[in-house]
């Protein structure tokens, strides 16, 4: 049994490191004069979860932890944070139920920002603290509880890696530096670094501290939880332009950049100015190289930039809903592109026109499907099918069009000049199947549990599993996920912890035979 040896103590050191958090909403509850309570319980829950637990695995060490055990710790932590998170949301927020707040803790924990209130649980019922709450378990879910975790706590050995792997997505797990700990120290310290520049820069657009803090750690963690009712609507025009860089910034592979970050050029002793400017340009060359490189990097951006083109040239030549406002229909329509496919699910449009999304021409949305499956890259915050495995599936299909021609054709299929094995080109095909099967699942048992429509249950399935946020019909972006009842939220919370660890842990322990 796991939880009474090595994964009960792991599942205690968790939850003890994570106890501090809710200190930061308490704070900012009780200096605007509301209840801090909540957070004095959601503490104790938390140090009660860890010391318990942290008992039950005292007289195992922590030992080597293997596939299985690797997959169990890391969908038991997700799951214990979120029931521990969403009490301190259901406690904060007057009239919501236990139930609404643990979806949304699972959907900041998830980075898919979709939220249970909105109609008969009003945005303005939630205190200031529970709005920070919400930013800071985006930034949870998206640096990952399990990669936190090993970023402090260096002591599980080999058996780290395990864990890694089934908390970080991607085609190989290269490691930047020898030690586990080490990279994912690198990881987590990079992204609160870029959580500090987005909300120093929005704070310089003329948003409130308080609002840049929140929408920030929504940016980077491409959550797309807002601390304003209309969501980015309310930002300034510059301040949408951040989030917007913010959330691109997000869906970079972390691991390529820091590669490309970590080379320092190497200075002649030369004294001569020009020499050592020359040396300095040349490392500069070689870190964009190492960037225009990546062949991810590549189909990322222009997946989003085509799609981006799409939308604005539908908008403006429809003139649905902007008219003559050709800044606001451009702005809008690459935020909305960026947003969905990064998987942020940041909203704008409530300005333009009250239906936002659902008044855009549908061929626009249409193009806001296609970017709703998630084009970012793996090893980012974002969600979704990813940009790599789309090109993984154009490279297998144009090998199978010439091996149809030339059947002695030898063909590899190889990313950034390097040939990928069977395996691998296999494992990234399963996941995309494994994607559009739960989805299709998943938008059946919404129509079967919850009173609506087929736009909305296919929509809501999507952003679900994608960890999106946002979908169409009554899902749509100025609306609430209320509308699905207990039934249908249950089943989206379930799809967003699925999307978020890639359906490999959870089917790996379906499969262990007991």
């Amino acid at each position: 049994m796991i939880l009474s040896g090595p994964g009960a103590r792991l599942l205690g050191l968790i939850s003890l490191l994570l106890s501090p958090l809710p200190l930061a909403p308490l704070a900012v509850d009780l200096y605007a004069g509301l209840s801090w309570w909540p957070w004095v319980e959601t503490c104790g829950l938390f140090l009660g979860l860890g010391l318990g637990l942290s008992w039950m695995g005292r007289r195992r060490p922590l030992g080597d932890v293997g596939p299985v055990e690797g997959a169990l710790i890391t969908t038991l932590s997700w799951l214990l944070l979120s029931l521990v998170a969403g009490w301190g949301i259901h406690e904060g927020t007057p009239g919501s139920t236990y139930g609404q707040g643990v979806f949304e803790a699972i959907s900041a924990l998830t980075t898919t920002g979709s939220s249970a209130f909105g109609e008969a649980v009003p945005f303005s019922a939630m205190s200031p603290g529970v709005l920070l709450w919400r930013s800071i378990c985006c930034a949870v879910g998206g640096i990952g509880v399990v990669v936190m975790t090993l970023a402090l706590l260096p002591l599980i050995g080999s058996g780290g890696y395990q864990l890694f792997r089934s908390e970080v997505s991607g085609l190989a797990l290269d490691r930047l530096t020898p030690r586990l700990a080490d990279t994912v120290r690198l990881i987590a310290g990079t992204n609160l670094l870029l959580i500090l520049v987005v909300a120093a820069a929005l704070h310089l657009c003329g948003v409130p501290w308080f609002h840049a803090a929140c929408h920030a750690l929504a940016t980077i963690s491409t959550a797309g939880f807002s601390s304003y009712a209309n969501g980015a609507e309310d930002l300034p025009a510059s301040g949408q332009w951040v989030v917007l860089v913010g959330m691109l910034a997000g869906g970079i592979n972390m691991a390529l950049v820091l590669t490309a970050l970590r080379g320092r050029p190497v200075l002649p002793r030369s004294p001569a100015l020009h020499h050592r400017i020359a040396a300095v340009g040349q490392g500069l060359v070689g870190r964009w190289r190492i960037l225009a490189g990546s062949e991810e990097l590549r189909a990322y951006l222009g997946i989003l930039a085509l799609l981006g083109t799409g939308v604005v040239i539908i908008l403006l030549a429809t003139g649905r809903p902007y008219g003559e406002d050709i800044a606001t229909a451009v702005r809008h329509g690459l935020f909305a592109v960026t947003s969905l496919g990064t998987s942020a699910g940041f909203t704008l449009g409530y300005g333009a026109d009250p239906r936002s999304w659902n008044a855009w021409h549908p061929g626009a949305q249409f193009l806001l499907v296609i970017a709703s499956l998630g084009v970012a890259c793996v090893g980012s915050t974002g969600g979704g099918v990813k940009a790599v495995r789309l090109l993984l599936v154009f490279k297998v299909a144009h090998r199978a069009v010439r091996q149809f021609r030339e059947p002695a054709l030898i063909a590899p299929i190889t990313l950034d000049g390097r040939p990928l094995s069977d395996r691998t080109v296999l494992g990234a095909l399963i996941l995309l199947g494994l994607f559009a099967g739960t989805w299709a699942v998943g938008s059946l048992a919404l129509l079967l549990l919850a009173p609506i429509d087929l736009v909305t249950a296919c929509t809501a399935s999507l952003a679900s599993v994608g960890n999106i946020g946002p979908g169409l019909g009554a899902v749509g972006p100025e609306r609430s996920f209320q509308a699905l009842g207990p039934g249908g939220q249950a089943v989206c919370a379930t799809l967003m912890l699925m999307g978020r660890i890639e359906f490999i842990a959870v089917l790996a322990l379906l499969a262990v035979r007991r």
